[in-house]
């Protein structure tokens, strides 16, 4: 363990000092990506490795076998995606990744689990569950109000109706007065 220690030391310090590949033009057209792609002009000065030119790739900058694909702590990461690849993990050599598609309930389920089992969560900020709490309670907040305000334009349109019903039955009424009227006056 303490190799992998010194290892990743010597890494980050390597890696501190490492050039950054650009591609052959970048800077100079707008077009060109900072991703690295391998010159291949006849005349291309990166690719003859001329002094005042881009370095290229070679494998001397390949990072030590026994560290490669860990993270800063040693770790090597797991990408989570549902509780039942908690079990599978090591507690000393894993670190869990949550994945990118996971809900927040769910991620504060795993979250859980990690937790109980000792295992560390490698892209997990502070606070980060109590904003996911957060999040959640605001959501139904949200949706209470919503089906609130839904009940409520409910509520007007059946007063609406209510209201309409008792016109008909005032309008009905109405009718049967006007007829009692009629049938007074053609007795008298």
């Amino acid at each position: 363990m303490s190799d992998i220690k010194k290892l990743l030391e010597i890494r980050k310090n390597r890696k501190s000092k490492k050039h950054h590949f650009r591609r052959q033009g970048y800077g100079i057209y707008h077009r060109i990506k900072d991703q690295w792609r391998k010159p291949k002009g006849r005349h291309s000065k990166q690719r003859h490795q001329a002094a005042g030119h881009a370095k290229i790739v070679k494998p001397g900058f390949r990072t030590n076998k026994l560290v490669r694909g860990m993270d800063k702590t040693g770790l090597i990461p797991v990408i989570i995606n549902t509780i039942a690849h908690i079990p599978l993990l090591n507690k000393n050599i894993h670190g869990a990744v949550i994945g990118g598609n996971v809900g927040n309930r769910k991620r504060l389920h795993i979250i859980a689990e990690l937790k109980k089992h000792g295992i560390k969560v490698l892209n997990l900020k502070e606070n980060h569950e109590q904003k996911i709490h957060d999040k959640i309670n605001a959501r139904k907040k949200e949706r209470e109000e919503r089906l609130a305000r839904k009940s409520h334009k409910k509520g007007k349109k059946e007063a609406k109706k209510e209201e309409k019903e008792l016109t008909q039955e005032e309008k009905e009424a109405k009718e049967k007065a006007e007829k009692d009227k009629l049938l007074h006056k053609e007795i008298k």
